[in-house]
């Protein structure tokens, strides 16, 4: 073990110039005023946080290291190199994420703004989704949820087509998986939209079948045979594809009662390109009898409206 931390602290004087120790209290010096320096020396002191934190984090001193990327952060803002402090940020926020300490969250959060600030989306995202599940494995829905949603709204307003998967598949899938399947028609459709914005033919026929699938997974078999009927027209990619007479076929056997064929169009192969969640669901969907299936509603005029329903296993 002795030989083990010796090593490493070679390791760590050599990568950083100095001890780790030697470079944070220079550092903070930088940060002092005295009779000759009137104001701080935030290029110095940036210069010399950054070797602490890179000289701690090979030390696996993770508290030191905190400590050092927290304050080369902010000094970083205020040299206004607003990309080297989200940086900063990240590494803050990726050490304390690994200590399960919640802190990690406000880094994290601070650094995809950053990141967004300097047009690197990508990496935003990234932290927005390490956000999300340090939520979800608390078990906090909520949480994550929140998250999940920032990131969708940050590709919606800046309509960022070839970041869909990153920031929404995972979102999908959460939705899915708890059961919140309107939430989840409403993410689908933020997709659908920038997808046709982008000319994704595939991504489209996709979405499409998954919205019909998840009316069908909210016991609305009526608002699947209108979304279908509203896809069929507006897409014609869709229209001519397999997954639109799967999804028309699929309704079918639901409003006939036809258990058997419903599963036959469940288990098709188009399936195999819509999100795992979903499709593994469908195929747990129990048909109920014909008669059971349209319910007669009669408003003060005498009119009727059809309505469906469907339970599951």
């Amino acid at each position: 073990k002795k030989a083990k931390n010796y090593t490493q602290n070679k390791r760590a004087k050599k990568m950083s110039g100095t001890d780790p120790n030697k470079a944070l209290k220079k550092a903070d010096g930088y940060m002092k005023t005295t009779l000759t320096r009137w104001k701080p020396d935030h290029v110095s002191a940036a210069i010399y946080y950054e070797q602490a934190a890179e000289g701690f984090k090979l030390l696996d001193d993770k508290e030191k290291a905190i400590i050092s990327y927290e304050r080369l952060a902010n000094v970083n803002e205020q040299l206004n190199d607003f990309w080297a402090t989200g940086r900063a940020c990240q590494e803050a926020g990726q050490l304390l994420l690994e200590l399960k300490d919640a802190q990690c969250l406000a880094h994290l959060e601070r650094a995809a703004q950053l990141f967004f600030g300097t047009n690197n989306h990508d990496k935003g995202l990234q932290m927005l989704l390490k956000c999300a599940e340090f939520h979800q494995e608390q078990g906090d829905l909520e949480g994550t949820k929140s998250f999940y949603e920032q990131g969708k709204e940050h590709v919606v307003n800046e309509n960022l087509v070839n970041q869909l998967q990153m920031a929404l598949e995972p979102y999908m899938n959460f939705l899915v998986e708890n059961e919140m399947y309107a939430e989840a028609i409403d993410v689908y459709q933020a997709e659908l939209d920038i997808a046709e914005s982008g000319n994704k033919q595939s991504k489209i026929i996709k979405d499409s079948l998954a919205i019909v699938a998840l009316h069908l997974l909210l016991k609305d078999d009526v608002s699947a045979k209108i979304a279908l009927s509203d896809f069929s027209a507006k897409y014609g990619s869709f229209s001519g594809a397999m997954e639109s007479e799967v999804a028309r076929k699929l309704i079918d056997a639901y409003q006939d009662g036809d258990q058997e064929e419903f599963k036959k169009q469940a288990t098709r192969s188009v399936w195999s390109n819509v999100e795992a969640q979903i499709y593994r669901k469908v195929r747990r969907i129990q048909v109920p009898p014909k008669t059971a299936v349209i319910e007669a509603t009669t408003d003060s005029t005498g009119e009727g409206e059809a309505t469906g329903g469907l339970s599951l296993i």
